[in-house]
């Protein structure tokens, strides 16, 4: 599998600690700004976070940083998938800050997505509820069309879930 690829990051040796970091569901990439944002939990463990960012910047052009948290769904479970509570489009980061209850992690998930001297392209920040998030409101992505224009894609499920308001500023 390696071969097929120039360069191949291999995570697999934190599974004797029984530590992981699953799929691309557990982390939201922002390219633009070179970070890599994560809601820790038993599938997404800081320290394999952590082990991926070094790893990551010694083949990058360009260092990343990771933006790591805690979130909690209404019943208080740990979210899983940071796709799930965020999501980062051309404009908007669209996220559910009730989610992460530690004031000084959402204080500073805040700033990494928003604060111009943090970021080559800060983020308006859109904030959904818990009934957005389990309408799946997080979990869609932004593509360009033929005409250059930004094009949110998402499920009917989100679209009928959306508060009209925050559907209409997307």
């Amino acid at each position: 599998r390696q071969q097929n690829y120039k360069h191949f990051i291999d995570l697999s040796h934190w599974e004797k600690d029984s530590l992981a970091l699953e799929g691309k569901g557990s982390l939201v990439y922002d390219y633009r700004n070179q970070k890599i944002y994560c809601a820790l939990s038993p599938r997404a463990c800081k320290n394999v976070v952590d082990d991926l960012i070094e790893k990551w910047n010694k083949i990058s052009k360009r260092p990343y940083k990771a933006v790591t948290f805690t979130a909690h769904d209404r019943k208080g479970n740990i979210i899983y998938h940071t796709d799930c509570m965020m999501t980062l489009l051309h404009d908007h980061a669209v996220v559910s800050m009730t989610t992460v209850k530690n004031k000084k992690e959402r204080k500073n998930l805040v700033l990494e997505l928003s604060n111009p001297p943090l970021n080559n392209v800060p983020y308006q920040i859109m904030e959904i509820d818990r009934l957005e998030i389990e309408g799946m409101c997080a979990n869609m992505f932004n593509l360009v069309d033929s005409e250059g224009r930004n094009t949110v894609i998402m499920s009917d499920r989100a679209r009928r879930t959306y508060d009209p308001e925050k559907f209409e500023e997307l």
